[in-house]
């Protein structure tokens, strides 16, 4: 009963903060945690309850503060790239000749040669219309150069441009030795949306199966799993230095993408917590979640972080409850914790995008398990990457394995039609 009406909570807050009532969003949220820390054990739920607080007040501060920047229309702006959507980028603002808009994001088109992800440009102010997380548009102006800077922002983001080749070498092997579609969907999978045409973009909207691209803390999870499978033989301290340097490394290919730095450190707070021996089993979910909130109170006016919450909900409270209930294991397990995770997420995403596909309902449950066998043999692949032979007869396997899911794609999407 507590984790059913703080789930009901979590399925409230993504309506809220969707529709950005706050205080609303306040007082429903927090009757649904007060409620549930009547049952034992209290002092994990009332550590939320407090931190959630906390967050909302924080938010609070934070939304006025962006309620008060002004923009003018025309303005010329500098900014770093952080995001490369072909010819339109996602630009953060560092600062602008007239307006106050710091740390916005602003969505660019390059009439030209377009900037690579992290550079930093030029932009000016076209249009005032906000969208989702951006404030406005612009047109990129002139790329700058950072190379001969020696900042510690700069190298950082050289860092980050240098280990962004990964994805496009690994990208332009595969598709030398499968199709164009395989090759960008399996890219996209192990390190978010890269290289989707718009066709197949469309058909995987249609579906309801953009999120299989959408980086994540299940690509930890599926990293950390082929990373169990080529580390028994190492001792314990080995296997788990080993984990953290396998998701730095993981970080610096994909970038500053929000879902997987969420993702990162809810886990690092999970871990952290864990280790402490202050709480054990699901509290470790409720003060995980509960931490992001220290570092990025503005959260809770997230619906990706409502998400989030949702999916750590089925990993960390339902499936051990189903799997010890009924000592379900082995491969029935895996079918289990697609569904579960999936049926928990669900509620979220028709609230979030007011729409789902039923094509998906169906679809997910199916190749969820196929989805997560292509992403490890995918991250072995990788690794495997200068090997000869090898890494082609990997190749090949991925790509007939990921030609079915293309396959189960299209004939939903064409049964939809």
């Amino acid at each position: 009963m507590p984790y059913l009406l703080c789930f009901l909570g979590v399925l409230l807050g993504t309506v809220l903060a969707t529709f950005g009532y706050y205080f609303v969003l306040f007082v429903l949220i927090c009757t649904s945690v007060w409620v549930s820390i009547k049952y034992r054990p209290i002092y994990a739920k009332l550590v939320w309850l407090v931190l959630f607080a906390f967050g909302l007040i924080v938010s609070g501060m934070r939304a006025s503060g962006r309620a008060t920047v002004v923009w003018y229309l025309g303005d010329t702006c500098s900014g770093r790239v952080v995001k490369n959507y072909d010819r339109n980028l996602s630009v953060r603002v560092d600062n602008c000749l007239k307006s106050s808009g710091k740390g916005a994001y602003i969505y660019t088109k390059c009439l030209g040669w377009c900037p690579m992800t992290y550079q930093k440009v030029n932009f000016r102010l076209t249009s005032l219309k906000s969208f989702g997380k951006f404030q406005g548009e612009g047109i990129v102006v002139t790329v700058l150069s950072d190379e001969q800077k020696s900042s510690p922002q700069d190298v950082y983001y050289r860092l980050l441009r240098r280990f962004s080749y990964v994805k496009l070498v690994y990208f332009s092997r595969l598709r030398e030795m499968t199709s164009s579609d395989v090759a960008s969907l399996v890219t996209s999978m192990l390190f978010g949306e890269t290289n989707i045409s718009n066709d197949l973009k469309d058909v995987m909207k249609g579906v309801g199966m953009m999120h299989v691209v959408a980086i994540s803390g299940v690509n930890i999870s599926y990293l950390l799993k082929f990373y169990n499978l080529i580390s028994k033989r190492f001792s314990y301290t080995t296997r788990k230095v080993g984990e953290w340097v396998l998701l730095l490394v993981l970080y610096l290919v994909v970038g500053e993408v929000l879902s997987l730095v969420r993702a990162l450190l809810t886990l690092f707070w999970a871990v952290f917590i864990k280790r402490v021996g202050v709480v054990v089993g699901e509290n470790v979910y409720w003060l995980s979640m509960s931490a992001l909130l220290v570092l990025e109170p503005w959260n809770y006016m997230d619906v990706g972080y409502w998400l989030v919450f949702s999916a750590c909900f089925g990993v960390f409270i339902v499936v051990p409850f189903i799997t010890k209930k009924w000592r379900i294991s082995g491969v029935r397990k895996l079918l289990v914790e697609n569904l579960v995770v999936w049926g928990c997420v669900v509620p979220a995403q028709i609230i979030v995008f007011r729409q789902i596909s039923v094509g998906s309902l169906v679809l997910m449950p199916v190749i969820g398990p196929l989805v997560e066998y292509v992403s490890i043999l995918g991250y072995l692949g990788v690794v495997l990457l200068r090997v000869p032979i090898v890494s082609e007869v990997v190749s090949i396997v991925l790509g007939s394995l990921t030609a079915v899911i293309l396959f189960a794609i299209n004939m939903f999407h064409a049964l939809a039609s």
